[in-house]
């Protein structure tokens, strides 16, 4: 084989592996760090509400604009997965859960952002989110995680919004009245 063969076929493997096109990304599912989380008590019922038709080709961009991404995502699966995860906690403190209450948590995510970590054999991802009471408490947090495949990061990311939103003393104030 000689040595142009050889330069082509590289080539091609590299366009085989990282594809030349959009690249539609399924996040990956991660639990929750229990443990980080404070001693929840409540005693209403509660409903966890997310966009019902959030975006299904949500464009994940570099956190550095000069950089061109072809990455997406569907954002109702990421509601969905931090739904699953917060409403898994609930249930594992005895909290009731309810899909009609008129008390109720809002969880919507707001920014996905990607960069190369150490030295490109990591994605690093950003996920900024918002969080909404019932009683009109209401936040932005921006949570990172990272990966080996972007699929584990922005899984990893979903999971720390969720840590995050369950640190929050008036959240946890909120569930417990």
């Amino acid at each position: 084989m000689g040595k142009g063969q050889k330069l082509f076929l590289i080539a091609f493997l590299l366009m085989l592996i990282y594809g030349c096109g959009a690249r539609h990304i399924t996040p990956g599912k991660y639990g929750i760090e229990s443990d980080s989380i404070q001693n929840l008590k409540g005693g209403l019922p509660i409903t966890i509400k997310i966009p019902k038709f959030a975006e299904n080709e949500y464009h994940i961009a570099n956190a550095n604009p000069k950089i061109k991404s072809n990455f997406y995502i569907n954002l109702n699966e990421l509601h969905n997965d931090a739904k699953v995860l917060i409403e898994t906690e609930l249930i594992n403190h005895d909290v009731p859960l309810t899909s009609n209450a008129q008390k109720f948590l809002k969880i919507t995510f707001t920014n996905l952002q990607w960069e190369s970590w150490a030295g490109g054999f990591t994605f690093g991802v950003y996920l900024d989110f918002d969080v909404e009471t019932s009683d009109g408490y209401s936040i932005n947090y921006q949570v990172q995680d990272s990966g080996r495949r972007m699929s584990r990061a922005i899984g990893g990311s979903v999971s720390r919004a969720v840590e995050k939103m369950f640190q929050d003393f008036e959240i946890i104030k909120f569930i417990n009245k």
